[in-house]
């Protein structure tokens, strides 16, 4: 036996790590723990596969690996505290004799970013900058690295703002940092969906499209898939958050023709979103800058930054608002596109003040880095301890008078016109809404057609007032007889419901169809009555199916009548439609508030 073990010492073979890689950062699953996948091929055979970490908080304990010891490939995952660096050690055993063993020197668990867009996300800026800690890595799919730029995997020969948001977050957190950069100058996001994804108008740059028809494009999906490649790279609990800072390739382009409408923009980046879901196999955070500065006479484009903000309500996150960062904060004296140093640092900034407080909430710790014992709030991820002096303020909103509206809201409608709103039956190929305007109110006109709002929303909290007529005509549902609707959502009914009987789910304040109000809370005929609901978005996976419903709460003057109701509905945001029923009803004081978050103000 002695002979044997000698024997098995002397020719011993090699466990071969394809994964974890040298430096390799995955992904936390919370606050202290995470996962290593482990993969690779085994030279020799034995019995027991065993893997250990050692150094920072790891214990240094052999750990039992599963593994099939009929074949040479083996792929397991082991536990493992957030931190980091830690050496890896694996070793496969017959009995007491050591058969094979591999290692890696530096291996972590912190946070992991795939950073996405074009020249300002990739490595065009001014600097060449550097960060501070090597645990500020990145990756270009094959190999990681100290994060210094250039950054591997995107494209350009200068600087990034990685090294210094590396840094920041490195600081906060306490945790190592990985990157995925795959972000490509001077790119649409037209280049950017997947392959198959069709649409009408060019980019400027032609390289990552290919025409399939008359006035009709589609990716080569190219860029796609080498972000969805890091997705898949990324280990057992995927990246964090995908960081997107694209637009200006979009917008204000020389050739009109080549400029993208915002609705188009925002449309192509849900396919871009949703795929990456698909693909990534979870629903992967994206936050969306806002992004479409050129030079300084051309800063912003409106356009494309209502659509960047619609998606920071809905499918993604906000993200920075770097269209402010001007004059020395971009290079060429102030003249170019690309960001300086200075505009490199504040870049770096803007982003973790996007995404820090958003990712402690996560995982319970504070921002900026405050850990200890202490009680914390009740609020998402506990982000701050009870009566903490330096948790935001809520934002001052002065609250409605009557007929008016509070001062965060979104008007609709003040009294004057319906520019809020349109029609879907043309006239004279315009789309304005026809109803009838007179004495700061607005009336249904019969027989014109419902009306919609041009913008759409999601989470949010609406206010609608409506008078049915003064004069009682008809009964059940013709007396006063319209609706309201989130489009793509249940009806919640306008009625004359004053003494006037029908079938309960369609009576004043009934979720059509689906639930009668809890009481019966009508003014009388000529009189206004109120509408306050609480919209809570659906939640979708990454194939678009439902897989948590809208909700509904609705205040009928003043009474509760549907307390946090499920309806059908897969629309994420959706514009409010009034209903034409043939009845003159009124209108007025109509506005919406968008959900806040706790401590985002």
């Amino acid at each position: 036996m002695l002979v044997l073990c000698l024997l098995l010492s002397m020719n011993q073979g090699r466990v071969i790590l394809e994964s974890p890689m040298e430096m390799q950062v995955f992904q936390r699953d919370g606050r202290d723990r995470g996962r290593i996948a482990l993969r690779g091929r085994l030279e020799g055979m034995g019995d027991v596969l065993e893997a250990r970490l050692t150094g920072g908080k790891a214990k240094g304990e052999w750990k039992p690996v599963s593994f099939d010891d009929r074949v040479a490939g083996f792929a397991a995952t082991i536990d493992a505290p957030a931190g980091g660096w830690y050496g890896l050690e694996i070793r496969l055993r017959k009995g007491s004799a050591l058969v094979a063993e591999g290692s890696v020197k530096r291996v972590g668990v912190g946070e992991l970013f795939v950073v996405a867009g074009q020249s300002n996300a990739a490595n065009h800026a001014e600097a060449k900058l550097k960060p501070s800690t090597d645990k500020v890595v990145a990756c270009d799919g094959s190999s990681w690295r100290v994060a210094e730029d250039p950054q591997l995997g995107a494209t350009g020969n200068g600087g990034s703002f990685i090294p210094p948001l590396g840094d920041i977050l490195v600081e906060r957190l306490g945790v190592p940092v990985g990157f995925f950069p795959v972000a490509v100058g001077a790119t649409s996001v037209r280049e950017w969906v997947p392959a198959g994804v069709a649409f009408e108008r060019p980019p400027t740059l032609t390289g990552n499209i290919r025409s399939v028809g008359p006035g009709q494009f589609e990716s080569t999906g190219r860029l796609y898939q080498a972000l969805a490649d890091r997705l898949r790279l990324a280990g057992p609990a995927g990246v964090r958050a995908i960081l997107w800072h694209q637009g200006e390739s979009d917008a204000n382009q020389k050739d009109p023709n080549r400029t993208l409408p915002g609705g188009d923009y925002r449309k192509l980046m849900e396919e871009i979103i949703r795929a990456s879901w698909r693909d990534g196999g979870r629903e992967t955070p994206w936050f969306v800058a806002r992004a479409t500065y050129h030079t300084p006479e051309d800063k912003r484009s409106d356009d494309i930054r209502l659509a960047q903000e619609s998606l920071g309500k809905t499918l993604a996150l906000a993200g920075p608002d770097t269209d402010a960062l001007d004059g020395d904060h971009r290079d060429n004296a102030g003249k170019g596109v690309h960001f300086s140093a200075k505009g490199q640092s504040e870049h770096a900034r803007l982003w973790s003040e996007a995404v820090g407080p958003w990712l402690t909430r996560q995982t319970g710790e504070t921002w900026p880095g405050r850990r200890g014992p202490g009680a914390v709030s009740m609020a998402p991820g506990g982000r701050f301890r009870q009566h903490a002096m330096d948790r935001p303020r809520p934002p001052v909103v002065t609250p409605p008078e009557a007929g008016k509206a509070p001062s965060d809201a979104i008007v609709l409608f003040d009294g004057k016109d319906l520019g809020a709103w349109k029609t879907d039956k043309l006239r004279d190929g315009k789309d304005a809404a026809p109803w009838k305007v007179a004495d700061g109110i607005f009336e249904v006109v019969p027989r014109t057609g419902p009306i919609v709002t041009r913008e759409a929303f999601a989470n949010c909290q609406i206010h609608i007032e409506y008078r049915p007529p003064a004069v009682v005509t008809g009964r059940g549902q013709g007396r006063g007889n319209s609706g309201f609707f989130l489009v793509g959502h249940p009806e919640i009914q306008v009625l004359d419901s004053f003494e006037n009987d029908t079938y309960p789910d369609g009576q004043a304040a009934a979720i059509y169809g689906h639930y009668p109000p809890l009481v019966n809370a009508n003014r009388k005929p000529g009189e206004w009555n109120t509408l306050d609901i609480v919209f809570v978005s659906p939640v979708l996976d990454g194939r678009g199916k439902v897989v948590k419903k809208a909700r509904y709460t609705v205040f009928h003057n003043g009474l509760l009548v549907h307390h946090d109701v499920e309806v059908p509905g897969s629309a994420v945001a959706s514009p409010i439609s009034l209903q034409d029923h043939g009845n003159p009803v009124g209108f007025r004081n109509i506005w919406v508030r968008p959900a806040r978050d706790y401590d985002n103000p």
